[in-house]
């Protein structure tokens, strides 16, 4: 159950976006957890939070948005640094590295709750 991520080019620095020193996003998104996502109630119970996956799968779906990308070749550096609970908003942000090469980052607040880069198929 995916609620639609609203893609927003930017030409300016997000605030307190530490990814480069350079970081210029190219798409930005927010979304919240909704409480009855199919993934809560086995991911874990009793103690439910968003899966890894299912984060990525925002991302995946913002870069197509923004950049056409179908598919990601390769995932590289990717941390999930703080847990997505229900009812959680999520901000997130990516970047471009170089042709096909992306940086990506995911927020809880002021908590980073995940990062990582992504290579698509065209650049390799």
């Amino acid at each position: 159950m995916l609620a639609a991520v609203r893609c927003v080019r930017d030409s300016g620095p997000p605030p307190g976006m530490p990814m480069t020193e350079s970081s210029v996003p190219i798409a930005r998104a927010r979304f919240s957890v909704a409480p009855d996502h199919p993934a809560l109630p086995g991911h874990f119970p009793g103690d439910p939070l968003l899966p890894g996956v299912s984060l990525l799968q925002r991302v995946f779906q913002l870069l197509e948005e923004s950049e056409g990308m179908s598919a990601p070749m390769g995932l590289a550096n990717v941390k999930f640094l703080a847990p997505l609970r229900p009812g959680d908003s999520c901000s997130i942000e990516i970047e471009a590295l170089g042709p096909g090469r992306y940086r990506f980052e995911c927020r809880v607040g002021p908590r980073v709750a995940a990062h990582g880069d992504i290579t698509s198929a065209s650049s390799g």
